[in-house]
C-alpha cells in the first residue's frame, strides 16, 4: 500500500510537471499514470479547487483576525500605559497641592509667651514631655537642655507619673477611675497626652528624638 501511494504521488508530481510543460492537453498527460489527473487530489475536478479556495480563504481570513486583535492589544496596551502615567502625575500634583508646609516663622521667630496667645485657633508656644521620674537617663539628660535652648521663649514641662495623675485628678476627675483601673503603665501615658494638651496647649515630644533646631 506505502508502495502504491508513492508510486501515485509521483505520478501526480509527473503530471503537474507535464501541465506546466504542455498546458491543458488531455487529462492524463503523456500516458504517464493509468490513474489520470482526476484521481491526483491536487487536481481533483470537483472538491479539491473549491477546498483549497476554502482553506486559503479560511487561513487567509485567520491571519487578518489574528494582525487585527495583536493591533487592538497594542493599542489597548498603550492606552492603559498613559492612564496610569497620567493617574500618578495627578496623584503627583494633587499631594504637592495639599502637603503641609509649616511656617518657619512659627518655631524661629516665636516670641510670644504663653499667656499673650489667646486668639482662638492659636497653639501655645509650650512643649510637654514626660518620663516615671523627673531623673533622666543618661541617654536623654540633655534632651531638655537642647528644647530650652533651641527655644527659649517657650514654655516646658517635663511631667512624671505623679504630676501627670494629678493633672487628670484635677481637671478630668471623671476619668481618673479609668485612669487608675489601667492595667499598663502606656495607657495612662497615652490618655495623659490627651490631658495636657487639651488643658494647657502646646505641643507633645518624645524624649527619644532631641530638637536640631
Amino acid at each position: 500500500l506505502s508502495v502504491v501511494r508513492a508510486a501515485h504521488a509521483d505520478d501526480c508530481d509527473a503530471i503537474e510537471r507535464g501541465r506546466g510543460a504542455h498546458g491543458r492537453r488531455g487529462r492524463g498527460g503523456s500516458g504517464l499514470s493509468a490513474f489520470g489527473s482526476s484521481h491526483c487530489p491536487a487536481h481533483s475536478p470537483s472538491k479539491r479547487p473549491w477546498l483549497s479556495r476554502s482553506v486559503r480563504k479560511a487561513f487567509g481570513r485567520q491571519r487578518v483576525d489574528a494582525s487585527h486583535y495583536a493591533s487592538l492589544w497594542h493599542m489597548c496596551s498603550a492606552l492603559a500605559i498613559l492612564a496610569y502615567l497620567a493617574l500618578c502625575f495627578s496623584l503627583a500634583a494633587d499631594d504637592r497641592r495639599t502637603r503641609w508646609h509649616p511656617a518657619p516663622s512659627a518655631l524661629e521667630t516665636a516670641e510670644v509667651s504663653a499667656a499673650s496667645c489667646g486668639g482662638h485657633g492659636c497653639i501655645p508656644p509650650r512643649i510637654h514631655q514626660m518620663f516615671a521620674t523627673a531623673e533622666l537617663p543618661a541617654r536623654w539628660r540633655d534632651t531638655p537642655i537642647l528644647w530650652r535652648a533651641h527655644h527659649p521663649h517657650w514654655n516646658y514641662t517635663l511631667w512624671t507619673d505623679d504630676s501627670l495623675r494629678q493633672l487628670v485628678a484635677t481637671h478630668y476627675p471623671w476619668l481618673l477611675p479609668t485612669y487608675d483601673a489601667y492595667p499598663y503603665h502606656t495607657q495612662r501615658w497615652d490618655a495623659s497626652r490627651y490631658a495636657m494638651l487639651h488643658q494647657y496647649g502646646g505641643g507633645y515630644a518624645d524624649l527619644d528624638p532631641p530638637p536640631t533646631r
